[in-house]
């Protein structure tokens, strides 16, 4: 801080090319997700819009021997949510990720189509290493469906 008590912005770096910001970061860790499923589901598609026009992270068409419904996949990043603080005593706070409203409406949306609906909160997703994050995807998708039998994780 300066004398005036306004803090100046000193870089860390100079490298640029090092800086992601959050749309970037958002986009990676749905295109990891995409590239971990695509190992089993060749026909996964990332991007998906929907007859009614509402856009899905990523769409997994599902043979119907195996899974009664397709399913879809949300990844929700850092602006999927309000941190929600609350005062429990004079001196201490509880933190809690609460989804805002458009995040609520679009599970909403959702919650009436034919599908099977995956949401990945980022802070849990990024809390996990390569090898998780494929564990976790593929029993959340084995919980969808009856797959246990017919996809191996590696």
């Amino acid at each position: 801080m300066d004398n005036c008590g306004s803090s100046r912005y000193v870089p860390l770096n100079n490298n640029i090319h090092n800086i992601h910001t959050a749309k970037e970061n958002y986009q990676f860790n749905q295109f990891s997700i995409f590239s971990i499923l695509k190992q089993y589901f060749p026909n996964i598609i990332n991007e998906y819009t929907t007859n009614e026009l509402i856009s899905l992270d990523i769409f997994l068409p599902m043979n119907k021997q195996y899974c009664s419904k397709n399913i879809a996949i949300e990844f929700n990043g850092r602006t999927h949510y309000n941190l929600l603080i609350n005062k429990t005593s004079s001196n201490q706070h509880t933190c809690q990720m609460v989804e805002n409203y458009n995040t609520k409406y679009k599970k909403w949306l959702l919650s009436n189509y034919p599908f099977h609906i995956i949401y990945i909160p980022y802070y849990k997703w990024n809390m996990l290493t390569h090898k998780q994050k494929e564990k976790y995807l593929m029993e959340d998708i084995h919980s969808c469906c009856d797959l246990k039998d017919n996809i191996h994780i590696r």
